[in-house]
């Protein structure tokens, strides 16, 4: 069996699944290729906690909280949340240290570093933010290609 693609997106991008905003579509179709078994998604546990807060705080679309519970059942059914090890952390606080980065923005990258994986997010100015060492692991939802 061929071993499929894995990215690791942030919840800047899973917001995108649940409102409409730019590169909403390539975020959008980045869950599909999950759905249809084209790749696999990893995100850490504390996704569905940012993602909530995410829509919860939005700026534009002010969604009514029967509809932020169905929200994060979807991504609860989806499944791609998963508890990071003791070394992931580590990493994530070393990245944070290092770069100067949250350690809410540093688990994502640490999670993927540890699965050979590509970050997805959709902040700009994190990944500007990062040394180029890192960059490399970073993909801006923009430019994704699948």
């Amino acid at each position: 069996m061929e071993r499929s693609e894995v990215f690791v997106p942030d919840a800047s991008v899973v917001v995108k699944w649940f409102v409409r905003e730019e590169h909403s579509d390539k975020s959008r179709m980045m869950k599909d290729e999950f759905v249809e078994g084209k790749i696999r998604l990893v995100a850490p546990a504390l996704t569905p906690y940012e993602v909530v807060n995410a829509l919860r705080f939005h700026p534009i679309v002010k969604l009514p909280p029967r509809s932020m519970v169905t929200c994060m059942r979807a991504l609860q059914d989806l499944g791609i949340t998963i508890e990071p090890s003791l070394e992931v952390w580590e990493k994530a606080i070393d990245i944070s240290t290092s770069e100067g980065i949250s350690v809410y923005d540093s688990i994502y990258l640490a999670l993927a570093l540890a699965l050979d994986a590509k970050m997805v997010t959709a902040d700009r100015k994190l990944r500007k933010r990062v040394g180029k060492g890192l960059r490399g692991n970073i993909v801006y939802i923009k430019n994704l290609t699948l």
